[in-house]
């Protein structure tokens, strides 16, 4: 059984070293998340000495993802997904489930929403038709669908507009979304 003074110096060795990796940790990210077009010198120095040290340990740790929460460019498109049946009577789509902002709950809200936009990525959709439809399918089964039921994907979208000097509030309040539709994959209820 170690001493007592040889099991302290343990603990506060491992303390010692948790808190620096933490720092490092925290600062190397830190670094590498610093914008290229940065002007304070402190910024400019960290992004032109200390990013070649740090890049090795951020990328072999997949610590990458840069998010544009906070970010001075954020993301501007906002996307609704209709999940529509066609009315055989009428003639006319009807929507089953609308997915958008503030339809899941606020922890499943970011997961549920990267899914969609991955399964109906507008810049990938012929490639990515299969999964469309695998997801289409699960969603007849979801809602309790009768076969043959025909089915679709509708993205509704706008993007908020970039305007790099401000703008008073007056035009903000009149502005109003100029909304896209894209019809996604469409099939039969199996």
């Amino acid at each position: 059984m170690p001493s007592k003074k040889l099991r302290q110096f343990f603990h506060r060795g491992c303390c010692i070293l948790i808190t620096l990796f933490f720092f490092w940790h925290a600062g190397a990210v830190a670094i590498y998340a610093i914008p290229s077009i940065v002007s304070d010198p402190v910024s400019v120095f960290l992004r032109s000495h200390a990013s070649s040290i740090v890049r090795p340990y951020v990328l072999l740790t997949s610590q990458w993802q840069q998010w544009n929460l906070f970010a001075p460019d954020p993301l501007r498109r906002v996307t609704h997904y209709h999940f529509q049946r066609l009315d055989p009577v009428r003639d006319v789509w009807v929507d089953i489930a609308v997915f958008r902002p503030g339809a899941f709950l606020w922890w499943k809200h970011a997961t549920r929403f990267k899914i969609l936009d991955r399964v109906f990525d507008l810049d990938e959709r012929d490639r990515k038709t299969p999964l469309q439809k695998h997801f289409l399918e699960k969603m007849c089964r979801e809602f309790n669908l009768p076969s043959s039921t025909s089915v679709r994907m509708l993205h509704r979208y706008y993007v908020i507009p970039h305007i790099p000097e401000l703008t008073s509030f007056s035009w903000w309040r009149t502005w109003q979304p100029a909304w896209s539709f894209m019809e996604g994959t469409s099939l039969s209820c199996p």
